[in-house]
């Protein structure tokens, strides 16, 4: 399993999943540490082709479902009013948003027809 933190490559790996399905997988309330699971489903083969895991570290605020179908997931770096870094993920297809302020990464997860 590979772990990505800097934001432009997450984006990069993003884009290939656009479409895919999205859910809150696993959350951590003490280290109020989130997990987003978001694969890709093979309709012909029934099977999952392809997954990775956003975990966000620090979260302060989520809007938005458990589940998300055809995501647009996209992450961003910016300032809060004391320009501090943080970090919102984003699905421009629906209206969630998750909002951290310790850091993402990406945990480019198993291809499972070559994996």
């Amino acid at each position: 399993m590979k772990t990505i933190t800097n934001i432009d490559e997450c984006n990069k790996v993003l884009k290939d999943f656009n479409g895919a399905s999205a859910q809150i997988w696993l959350f951590h309330i003490t280290h109020k540490r989130l997990a987003l699971r978001i694969w890709l489903w093979s309709e012909a083969e029934h099977q999952v082709q392809k997954e990775i895991y956003i975990v966000a570290l620090g979260c302060e605020h989520i809007v938005g479902g458990f589940f998300l179908e055809n995501a647009n997931l996209l992450i961003v770096k910016t300032n809060n009013e004391f320009s501090e870094p943080i970090y919102k993920i984003i699905d421009e297809n629906s209206d969630f948003e998750l909002i951290a302020n310790a850091g993402i990464g990406l945990l480019d997860s198993i291809d499972w027809n070559n994996g």
